[in-house]
């Protein structure tokens, strides 16, 4: 049996790396791309502020998560301003689960299920790839970050105070240290994870298409309202009890939320699955 299921995933993992290279490489570009403008940002600040610190690797990281402050419909005049960096990067990660598992469904899925007579494997193989697409995903971050900032900061893996600060309106409560970064980067995980497993599981109750547009709408309505409902506002750090305060979303929830979240998706999806006909 685990033959079969380490069978199916080196598959998974060869194939689906393969189809997806493309989307891979146009994410890496984007981020270079962004990296690039922040430092120049950083640079048109610092003339005016000379004391603001070189951009460390986790402020690189804290510009791609910081997201935006909740809307409020009660301010008068108050233009709603989606949070196009972080709006962008959440649509590539979505784009890296569009397809594949589908097509890889009806191309080798048939003969697989067939010739095994088990369904469980090819769907868990399919959940495990979506945990290596996320985790390939936020290893190609911290990788462009790191090597954007040895070239134009400093390799510091702790945030700038003035820096995120002045150029981000974020202010870190003293108390914020490893354990909290830490916190937030699996939290950043399992709430990626959960929107991949819903993409999938979408995509096979629905079509592809369906499935990233229903993506695409969760993304959008979290950057809109703050709700601990709404999964995207767990990967906003302005959102973050500890950045915002009081009345914004909880690290610890998050995590237990959408770690349970993770395993009902997986169970309902193959549920979901095990009832399709394919003969």
């Amino acid at each position: 049996m685990s033959s079969k299921l380490i069978s199916c995933i080196r598959h998974d993992l060869q194939e689906g790396i393969k189809k997806n290279c493309k989307i891979y490489l146009a994410f890496m570009i984007y981020l270079l791309v962004e990296n690039m403008n922040y430092t120049r940002q950083l640079a048109v600040l610092r003339r005016n502020t000379p004391e603001l610190e070189l951009p460390g690797v986790m402020d690189y990281i804290i510009h791609y998560f910081q997201g935006s402050l909740p809307y409020s419909m009660m301010k008068h005049m108050e233009a709603f301003k989606i949070p196009v960096e972080w709006f962008c990067i959440m649509i590539f990660f979505s784009l890296m689960i569009f397809r594949y598992p589908k097509e890889d469904y009806k191309n080798c899925g048939y003969q697989y299920i067939t010739r095994s007579g088990n369904k469980i494997f090819w769907w868990l193989s399919k959940c495990i790839w979506c945990v290596c697409c996320v985790l390939l995903g936020i290893a190609g971050m911290w990788a462009v970050s790191g090597v954007t900032a040895l070239c134009f900061g400093e390799m510091r893996l702790t945030p700038g105070s003035i820096l995120n600060r002045k150029a981000n309106d974020i202010i870190f409560a003293d108390s914020i240290g490893w354990k909290k970064i830490t916190a937030y980067c699996i939290m950043a995980i399992i709430v990626l994870l959960f929107f991949a497993l819903l993409q999938l599981v979408v995509t096979f109750l629905i079509n592809d298409i369906g499935a990233l547009i229903v993506n695409i709408s969760i993304i959008a309505a979290s950057a809109y309202y703050l709700s601990p409902l709404l999964p995207g506002n767990y990967l906003m750090l302005k959102r973050c009890t500890c950045i915002y305060g009081n009345g914004g979303v909880s690290m610890g929830q998050g995590i237990m939320i959408y770690s349970a979240g993770c395993l009902v998706l997986a169970v309902i999806g193959y549920i979901c699955f095990r009832q399709k006909d394919i003969f």
